[in-house]
């Protein structure tokens, strides 16, 4: 797959699409609204979206049946933009919302992808674009797809899918997500529990450009009272025995994501309260991705201004 981190790329002409993928949340209000919001969405006609809920979750899955290119031109592509945002919005907690969903478009041998990111309660779709592949063919519609942007002819079907894909370029350069795009892969990232030794274990996956960060019980996590006084006693230096206290009152530490150099490009809040009741709970935490990124590291404190 190559991405272009000069700028947007501009396809041709558009011979079909799809959508995939699934946006998720927390949901604190009875539904009515984002049932409305959800209507809306399927009213433009680009794909069929479906939604569930159970409990205080709300789960919208995108149907992934082929489409024609007439039915991906720029009117209908902010429209899009604009009713998963509305999603977002009147789930009432817009932070919790997580997203897969993903366009693929298919313009002769090229395929154009955008994802469809969620960052603090706001979308951020960014394209890419790689060379046709067999997968791709077999997507093509078995019928005739209309009219699509072809019949407009070329000079209006560039105007079109520029549009679309300097809508998402332009969102995905403001907020990182190319970034993200080209971050390392969470097999090549090293993980350091520093001041906490073996009281703790670090975890790391993949998530759609960020990390997953789980902090679980290492293999000298102080059991009881007894145990935690006696990692007091042995502790060298202040900064062992406040990871010490730490890990026995279920407090509050930082995962930091670190370039080769230790210079801390992100951190994130981690409580290990929930480690003190059950050995096999497990602290989350979640990293954006980051292309110079080599370690992560526990410590006591975010890291902030360190260079």
């Amino acid at each position: 797959m190559s991405r272009d981190s000069r700028g947007p790329c501009v396809l041709e002409a558009v011979d079909y699409g799809w959508f995939d993928g699934i946006l998720r949340g927390k949901l604190d209000t009875d539904g009515h609204e984002i049932r409305a919001g959800v209507d809306a969405l399927n009213a433009l006609g680009v794909a069929r979206a479906d939604l569930e809920i159970e409990g205080g979750t709300f789960s919208i899955l995108m149907d992934e049946t082929t489409v024609s290119g007439n039915r991906l031109g720029s009117d209908q592509a902010n429209g899009f933009v604009a009713g998963v945002q509305r999603l977002i919005d009147v789930s009432g907690q817009p932070n919790t919302v997580e997203s897969t969903l993903r366009c693929t478009m298919v313009a002769g041998d090229t395929v154009q992808e955008t994802l469809f990111g969620v960052s603090d309660g706001r979308l951020h779709p960014v394209s890419q674009s790689r060379a046709i592949e067999d997968r791709d063919r077999k997507r093509a519609p078995r019928v005739p797809a209309g009219p699509g942007f072809g019949d407009l002819g070329r000079g209006k079907a560039l105007a079109l899918i520029a549009a679309f894909v300097v809508l998402f370029g332009l969102l995905a350069w403001k907020n990182g997500y190319i970034d993200r795009l080209l971050t390392a892969s969470a097999e090549t990232i090293s993980l350091e529990t520093g001041s906490f030794g073996a009281m703790l274990e670090l975890g790391v996956s993949g998530n759609w450009g960020n990390y997953a960060v789980v902090v679980s019980r290492g293999t000298a996590y102080p059991q009881d009272a007894r145990a935690v006084d006696r990692l007091l006693s042995r502790a060298v230096s202040s900064a062992d025995r406040a990871a010490v206290n730490a890990v026995g009152d279920g407090g509050t530490v930082w995962v930091q994501l670190q370039d080769a150099q230790g210079k801390v490009l992100a951190s994130a809040k981690v409580s290990l309260r929930s480690l003190l009741s059950d050995p096999e709970r497990k602290a989350e935490a979640s990293l954006p991705g980051r292309i110079g990124a080599r370690k992560i590291v526990l410590s006591l404190d975010s890291g902030a201004g360190k260079k």
